[in-house]
């Protein structure tokens, strides 16, 4: 349950789910509306902000990619909320990837370029002043040109603030993504609060 008193932080978005424990079929937007409360003026205006910086950020590099570095920030993070919302996205809403072959990528299956980019964007995350370079070589070495670098870690340095501020509020990550992803997918990306 959230820390803040409950005030809706996506105004825009009608109708809703009642709770965040709703089990009704939602967009993502409702996902994210449902499970995200604060109690600030300020919050709507510095969603629409990191809104279009993180379009901006999406909409410069390969979609799977984006969303692979995402995962692996998240769970550096311990953000299971952007983790599950995110291996949704990419396996049910996008389809990009099926959940048995994302369960795979967050193994040791993964290819040398996902293997490579989810490792640099764990470091990122984790510890951004301790990426050298040789953590970018390895990423050239597998075929990143140095614009595609830089936009994994600028997708890194987006989710380290929406998560940060995510589970600062204590929100959780919505039960019907998790359960959509399997038991075992969902495991693998509850690495902090657990699933509503």
């Amino acid at each position: 349950m959230p820390w803040f008193p409950q005030r809706l932080l996506l105004p825009a978005l009608t109708p809703l789910p009642q709770s965040s424990s709703s089990r009704k079929t939602s967009s993502w937007a409702k996902t994210a509306a449902s499970s995200l409360l604060l109690s600030t003026r300020t919050w709507p205006a510095v969603l629409a902000a990191w809104n279009q910086l993180n379009t901006e950020i999406r909409n410069g590099m390969d979609r799977r990619r984006y969303e692979l570095a995402t995962i692996a920030a998240a769970q550096a993070l311990r953000s299971t909320y952007c983790a599950v919302a995110h291996s949704w996205l990419l396996t049910h809403k996008l389809g990009l990837v099926a959940p048995d072959e994302l369960a795979t990528i967050l193994g040791d299956g993964a290819d040398p370029v996902d293997r490579a980019v989810m490792a640099f964007a764990g470091k990122v995350a984790r510890d951004a002043a301790a990426v050298t370079a040789a953590d970018v070589q390895e990423l050239r070495d597998v075929g990143l040109s140095d614009d595609d670098v830089l936009d994994v870690a600028l997708a890194v340095a987006a989710r380290c603030f929406f998560a940060t501020a995510l589970d600062a509020v204590g929100a959780q990550a919505d039960p019907e993504l998790a359960d959509a992803l399997g038991p075992q997918l969902s495991a693998l990306l509850t690495v902090g609060r657990p699933v509503a």
